[in-house]
């Protein structure tokens, strides 16, 4: 009897497939275990999944929250069209700090006869002090000369304060809007910016793949409510806008390991947002970002970390040796002394500054160019883009080039029509933000690399005047060219503010101590 039952046992595990005995009482048979624990996997994720669904669908249902894209549809004159979304820039600044892109409306089919431009950057491509008369909106009367019958559609998008995290979801967002041409001016804003190292709008300086999923989730509106519900509870930073004030205790060294990152992410941000724009079937032009040598000194100087002691009292004694001499219209003794400061640290950015003044003083322009390049790229409030953003932007044009992508290099363009060489207050207000002819220059720059790029495509465009060649930013030619672009840009400023009522608020709330 006793065999029989161990005959059965051994035909029945055969008969599945599993010969052998039949487990003990109490212990699971084979393959059970690693069922249970699939189940308890498929548990774990589904959910949370079917939680934050569930969430998500009543948050909509009640109205909770908003889209967080950066154009919403909206009724405009009877016309259902794309216009900016105000609480667009949530997803990046606390909500007492938040930034509001400029007034558009367009429509999100565009005519044949319509080049549909797309502008994207921050405060100096929006145009402050008055976007009336930035870069964007010369260009687009520029383009309206060399394509005469065409609607030449231009779409800033830029906005204050912002930097590269931002403006990749704008470029994307842009990509199903059928642009004909992308323009980029960016970098001034990458370490102080939103997720930069030197921010105080949030997390400073994480890894990409959480920036990247932390946009995804505050575009949820359960995002919205934890990121509303974590805002309310921390008073995580400041809780005004009083401009460069909130970055004092947010200084980076030129050797700060966190500029790796800041470089890194910029490269990514940078490249993905050509890609976009040439996967759309846009013409894209990147620009290198300049900004005022000369006449900004920097914002703040750092010494090396181990400066101390009996060096740093001799270094002082050198630099204020100088200081003196240069108040006293000497610049060959201040050199002397600022050299021998240079030898102990010469990473003090008013240092650099200072060696600069007095070698322009001497007449030595290329040894003066390469001390204000030093201080602007040693400054440790980092308002300005530095000369490693700026050849990262050409890296990446030339990466791209062959599938279309050109650059304007406004960098060299404003040195190159500087009396001495070196960018100044003849170009900009302050640090970045640009005068008429700067901002001037930059129009025609970009408009050249627009035409080359739009006839090489052979594009559909008629063309009968100008040719790219036609476009100088040279002496006389300059100054006539600016004169009549600020007579038709003030023509048409009047004509707005007659039927709008709405003229020069912004006038003088240009600084980033006030804006950006």
């Amino acid at each position: 009897m006793k065999q029989r039952k161990k005959q059965g046992a051994r035909h029945w595990t055969e008969s599945e497939g599993r010969a052998g005995p039949l487990p003990a009482p109490g212990v699971p048979a084979p393959g059970v275990a690693w069922r249970k624990w699939l189940y308890r996997l498929t548990a774990a994720v589904t959910a949370p999944i079917l939680l934050f669904a569930l969430v998500e669908l009543g948050l909509r249902m009640f109205g909770f929250g908003s889209p967080m894209t950066f154009f919403i549809s909206s009724p405009v004159a009877g016309q259902n069209m794309l216009v900016e979304n105000r609480k667009f820039s949530r997803t990046y600044f606390p909500r007492p700090l938040m930034r509001i892109p400029r007034s558009l409306a367009f429509s999100e089919a565009k005519s044949a006869q319509t080049l549909r431009v797309f502008v994207f950057g921050e405060s100096a491509a929006e145009g402050d002090p008055d976007p009336a008369f930035g870069f964007a909106r010369i260009l687009q009367v520029l383009l309206r000369e060399r394509y005469p019958g065409t609607d030449i559609e231009l779409i800033n998008t830029a906005v204050t304060a912002i930097n590269s995290h931002v403006i990749r979801p704008i470029a994307r967002e842009c990509s199903h809007l059928s642009g004909d041409v992308w323009v980029v001016y960016m970098g001034n804003n990458e370490v102080v910016g939103p997720f930069g190292a030197g921010t105080v709008f949030g997390t400073r300086g994480p890894n990409l793949a959480f920036i990247r999923a932390s946009i995804a989730v505050k575009n949820t509106r359960t995002g919205q409510l934890l990121h509303d519900t974590l805002d309310r509870l921390t008073s995580r930073g400041p809780q005004s806008w009083t401009g460069m004030e909130m970055f004092l205790n947010q200084q980076l060294r030129e050797d700060d390991p966190r500029m790796a990152g800041v470089y890194s992410h910029f490269r990514q941000n940078l490249s993905d947002i050509v890609s976009f724009g040439i996967c759309s079937g846009a013409k894209v032009v990147v620009s290198t970002v300049a900004s005022n040598l000369r006449d900004c000194a920097p914002f703040a100087s750092l010494h090396r970390a181990d400066m101390q002691g009996a060096r740093l009292a001799q270094w002082e004694a050198y630099y204020q040796a100088g200081i003196g001499f240069e108040n006293t219209g000497k610049p060959a003794k201040a050199v002397a002394q600022y050299q021998l400061a240079a030898e102990l640290d010469g990473g003090f950015a008013d240092l650099q500054f200072r060696l600069g003044r007095c070698e322009e003083a001497l007449g030595r322009r290329e040894e003066a160019a390469r001390c204000f390049v030093r201080a602007r790229d040693l400054d440790t409030l980092r308002f300005r883009a530095d000369s490693r953003l700026n050849d990262i932007i050409r890296a990446v044009a030339s990466e791209w080039h062959s599938r279309g992508a050109r650059i304007a290099d406004i960098e060299k363009a404003l040195a190159g029509e500087s009396a001495d060489g070196i960018s100044g207050q003849e170009w900009f207000y302050e640090h970045i933000h640009l005068t008429f002819p700067g901002n001037y220059l930059i129009a025609r720059r970009v408009a050249e690399q627009v035409t080359q790029a739009l006839e090489a495509a052979e594009h559909a465009f008629r063309v009968t005047r100008p040719r790219p060649d036609e476009f100088p930013v040279l002496g006389s030619n300059l100054q006539r060219g600016v004169g009549a672009q600020r007579r038709r840009l003030a023509i048409a400023r009047k004509r707005r503010r007659r039927r709008t009522g709405a003229w020069g608020q912004n006038a003088g709330d240009w600084a980033f101590t006030s804006r950006d």
